[in-house]
Formats: structure tokens, sequence, C-alpha cells
């Protein structure tokens, strides 16, 4: 209920109005071979060696000597000047969308509990009617990090 109220009305800290937002869980990356296919996580990855997360090629992330953003090369989508865990990856957007269509938390606004006003539905963003009223769901959705140096 305390997440609901922070949700819905907002909190004070520091003397500053900050409002809450439901956080959805996002698809897996393997961090070895960076895939978001599989569902596995490194320990479990059938690949024989790292993919790099920065360059995209064959060593560990870590041992990586790219520096430069405009260098980093997705494992993903092969798209130059972005690393493998950008949220600018549409194959990272493709999967973010399809996970939240199968997860059913992520059909409300708030944590659902008895109270019927927690059951407030996220609009739907695939009908005509809604895209024109609300065409950016941020608002009840969490934002990924764009510019991360590092994967959150």
């Amino acid at each position: 209920e305390g997440a609901n109220q922070a949700i819905k009305f907002g909190l004070s800290i520091a003397g500053k109005k900050v409002y809450g937002r439901k956080l959805l869980p996002e698809p897996t990356r393997c961090l070895k071979c960076q895939s978001f296919d599989g569902n596995h996580v490194a320990a479990e990855c059938p690949q024989t060696h790292d993919t790099c997360g920065m360059c995209g090629e064959d060593h560990c992330t870590q041992n990586c000597e790219t520096t430069e953003p405009e260098s980093y090369s997705c494992a993903n989508c092969k798209e130059k000047g972005q690393a493998s865990w950008s949220r600018e990856c549409p194959i990272f957007t493709q999967k973010w969308e399809s996970h939240k269509r199968r997860n059913d938390e992520a059909k409300y606004i708030y944590f659902p509990t008895e109270d019927p006003l927690t059951w407030e539905s996220v609009p739907n963003a695939h009908t005509d009617w809604t895209n024109a009223l609300a065409p950016n769901l941020t608002d009840y959705y969490q934002t990924p990090q764009q510019n991360e140096r590092y994967p959150p």
C-alpha cells in the first residue's frame, strides 16, 4: 500500500516533492554472451567464450580497451556507437515490449491489492484512441537508463 501511495500522491524527500513509479523487471541479458535470448545468466551460458558488452568482440567486457562510446558495438543488433546494454538497442526494445505484454503486473498502474482503486489499468498503447490521449507511456512505466557506462 505504501508503494501505491508513493505512486499516486508522491513523497517529500528533503523538502522536495517526488513521485514514485512502478518498476517492471527487464528481460534477462546474459553477461557472458550478451544475448537476451534463452533466459540464461553467465553461469549457465552455453557459449564457450565471452562476448564483450562494449565492442562485441570475443573477450570479457572488463578486459575491453575500448573507451570511446563512438567505438562501442552492440553484440545484439550490431549497431555502432552503442554498447550491448544500451536501452536504444532495437533488440532490447523488442524484448522489453514483449516482456511487458507477458507480465500481468505491467497491466496495472498500481500494485493490485483488495482495493479496487488499485486495479486501474495502464492504457493500451496499441489502440488508436490511447495513442491520441497518451502517446508516451513513460508516465506509467520506468524509463530505462539511456547512457549508463556500466550495465544496471
